[in-house]
């Protein structure tokens, strides 16, 4: 199976969205790079406050969503009769300065958790 990527995922369940944090490794792009991955996604659900403006384009994401360097990634997940059933929102940390990331294995990576309780807790708080 070495041809088989592993990913680590964590989730953690809210009212109407849920958390996931996501841990795989890679081959390193360049030699600063030490090949660990991470991303932070949000999955809004139809009950959600936020699942309509999120819904209709990715330009729905507010600005004050604390995701880390703005969101790079926007799907949308549908069941068998193309209904929406949620709206995922995230973000990678592999941009242009984020090369201590790639060297954060599971047990570092306290930076990348402590941004995906933030998430938790804003998208607990948002009332609209």
């Amino acid at each position: 199976m070495s041809d088989w990527e592993k990913k680590e995922h964590w989730h953690k369940r809210g009212k109407n969205f849920l958390i996931e944090v996501k841990h795989w490794r890679n081959e390193p792009y360049h030699q600063e790079d030490g090949g660990h991955r991470w991303a932070v996604y949000v999955y809004v659900y139809p009950e959600h406050p936020l699942f309509k403006e999120l819904e209709r384009s990715r330009s729905g994401v507010p600005q004050e969503m604390p995701l880390h360097c703005g969101e790079s990634f926007y799907g949308k997940h549908l069941n068998t009769d193309h209904i929406i059933t949620s709206v995922q929102v995230g973000a990678d940390y592999n941009h242009d300065g984020d090369t201590r990331y790639t060297h954060m294995a599971q047990d570092e990576a306290g930076f990348v958790l402590a941004d995906a309780e933030e998430l938790f807790r804003y998208m607990e708080g948002v009332v609209r």
